[in-house]
């Protein structure tokens, strides 16, 4: 026997008499009124809740209506995390959680690995973020339209002795602010350049020291070089409209960027047998040493002519 089938003999045998009983003693007792009005308000309650009194039986009810709040109170504290949406569900906990795609779990607290289904471009690194993801170019490679496209790219590394820490990093005490100035005077240095892209400066504490990290990207199709860079540098120091720290920062460094910094972060590296990294452009390219070609620019091994070929004019002939 199911329950609807027990609550409703239940109902048919218990409510009979009661109704029986107080139809017939209504007309003298004064107090069959409040009785009748707390089974209407009960059955009020009880259809709104999608049943009945007298298919269920007052006690069950009760019970139901009681549940059917319950349930329909179980999203009311919002128990689903970043935006997730609560749905009723009486089957689960009173209530279930449709979480967003970057969220998983009851609650949609649990972080997804969205590198797991790389969904970066050929190249890029992907690093996994709280609801989110974030993917990487290598250095001389910018993230353009989900495609790392080749850029022009110029970096430097240098660090801040302590001698120099007293006027620059006592004032900067937050070195974020530093990087903001810093980044602020290159952009204004080198905006007005074919090409230019952005400058983006790091900076790290050491035990004594600062370490810092510059780079400047243009597009390939600027014809800028690291010396076109260092004029500008000078002309940018010698009118400097900075603050005092930074003006002193960029001034002693006497090349901001040199050559070979972009060569040394290449990766891979250029095979040191068979060819040499230059960057002069901005570029970091191997470039075949005597005897030697690329199939490819981008190559970063060269190979040689088989037994009984020449090279001439980079391509081997018999």
């Amino acid at each position: 026997m199911n329950v609807s089938t027990a609550a409703s003999r239940e109902g048919v045998e218990t409510q009979t008499p009661r109704d029986s009983h107080a139809s017939s003693d209504a007309p003298g007792n004064s107090t069959a009124q409040p009785k009748t009005a707390r089974a209407e308000e009960r059955n009020n309650s009880s259809r709104r809740a999608g049943f009945t009194v007298s298919s269920v039986g007052p006690e069950i009810a009760t019970a139901l209506t009681s549940q059917s709040g319950s349930l329909a109170n179980s999203c009311a504290t919002n128990p689903c995390l970043h935006d997730g949406k609560c749905v009723v569900d009486p089957a689960s906990r009173g209530y279930q959680c449709l979480c967003s795609p970057s969220w998983q779990g009851d609650d949609c607290s649990v972080d997804v690995n969205e590198c797991l289904l790389n969904p970066c471009p050929p190249l890029a690194t992907c690093n996994n973020t709280q609801g989110s993801f974030t993917c990487k170019c290598p250095v001389g490679y910018q993230l353009e339209k989900e495609i790392c496209n080749l850029v022009r790219t110029f970096v430097t590394d240098f660090k801040l002795k302590k001698t120099f820490l007293n006027t620059t990093v006592e004032k900067y005490s937050d070195l974020r602010e530093a990087e903001k100035e810093i980044t602020r005077t290159l952009n204004l240095c080198f905006s007005t350049l074919p090409g230019y892209t952005r400058s983006t400066v790091h900076a790290s504490r050491e035990s004594s020291a600062v370490a810092m990290s510059l780079q400047t990207t243009f597009s390939l199709a600027s014809n800028v070089t690291l010396f076109d860079l260092a004029d500008r540098m000078q002309k940018c120091v010698n009118s400097c409209r900075s603050s005092v720290e930074v003006c002193q920062l960029l001034g002693s460094q006497k090349r901001l960027f040199r050559a070979g910094s972009l060569c040394k972060r290449k990766t891979p590296e250029c095979d040191k047998e068979t060819s040499i990294c230059t960057d002069l452009d901005g570029v970091a390219l191997c470039q075949c040493k005597s005897g030697y070609f690329q199939f490819n620019k981008m190559d970063h091994s060269c190979r040689a002519c088989e037994d009984g070929y020449r090279l001439e004019n980079e391509t081997c002939m018999r």
